[in-house]
């Protein structure tokens, strides 16, 4: 790799973490199309105002901020998922704004986001982002009950790999442990269709989902943790009260209460959260 390109791209890197933090969606993915598009031709990309030249250490934003290697496959990866979560964001943002838009235009960004992780694991397999958003993305894409079903299997797959590159990330035990509360509590129809299908749906326990969803509260709490986050309190209450531990439950409700909720919690998790609060006797 010539000169200057590794630290040129890790000054992208830094200044795309940096502008999706800021929720700066559209600058990102022009800085990232960008320092790919340098990254492919082994030119460094130009310099960024204020980024000092590029090199060294890492910045904000979500799932970033550890230093990339200056290696030209993990930087490509690095890019890459990069690109992908900022389709995701597009897209959710999408989905989240004023006036709505067409549920098949927000799909395509959820695949155009998924074929970059795609990529990204293909450029590098050890880069546990890269598996975080495809096992996200795996979700997010799905267009049917079979798309659906069978990504499944590819969201389970991915989530636990990034869990063996980064075991303490509280957001992956917090991803792992809502599939599985969403396994164990697949209807019949679904389990039909997915037997029909693939031979077998995927499995999974509450007590499984439990777990999970307790280690990433745990991981978030300790020092250096993300924090709490609401929407994992309200898994785990709902996980326990699908175990028919209701006194628990109502533990886990009144936490999720106490914490103020965050960007990552939408109206539907507002709404499950207010129902089960009046359910278990839990005033807000």
């Amino acid at each position: 790799m010539p000169p200057g390109v590794a630290a040129g791209v890790n000054a992208y890197v830094r200044a795309v973490d940096a502008a999706e933090g800021a929720k700066r969606h559209g600058e990102a993915h022009e800085l990232l199309d960008t320092a790919l598009g340098c990254l492919e031709r082994g030119v460094a990309p130009p310099a960024l105002h204020g980024s000092g030249g590029g090199g060294g250490g890492g910045g904000g934003g979500k799932g970033g901020g550890s230093r990339v290697p200056p290696v030209a496959a993990q930087l490509k990866c690095a890019l890459l998922w990069r690109r992908g979560r900022n389709f995701m964001l597009r897209a959710s943002a999408m989905e989240r704004g004023p006036t709505p838009a067409a549920a098949g235009e927000v799909k395509a960004l959820y695949g155009r986001g998924l074929a970059d992780t795609r990529a990204a694991l293909e450029a590098f397999e050890g880069d546990a982002d890269a598996h975080k958003y495809t096992g996200i993305l795996s979700a997010k894409a799905a267009r049917d009950m079979k798309e659906k079903i069978a990504n499944a299997y590819k969201i389970r797959e991915h989530t636990q790999r990034a869990i063996q590159l980064r075991p303490k990330d509280a957001v992956l035990h917090h991803i792992l442990g809502v599939w599985c509360f969403e396994v164990a509590s697949l209807g019949w129809i679904q389990r039909q269709v997915a037997s029909a299908l693939f031979g077998a749906p995927p499995t999974a326990t509450f007590d499984e989902a439990v777990a999970h969803l307790t280690r990433s509260e745990e991981l978030a709490a300790a020092p250096g943790g993300s924090g709490a986050m609401m929407s994992t309190r309200l898994k785990l209450a709902q996980a326990l009260l699908a175990k028919g531990d209701r006194a628990a439950a109502r533990t886990w409700i009144e936490r999720s209460l106490a914490v103020p909720p965050g960007a990552g919690e939408d109206a539907e998790d507002l709404a499950t959260q207010r129902d089960m609060a009046a359910k278990l006797g839990v005033k807000r």
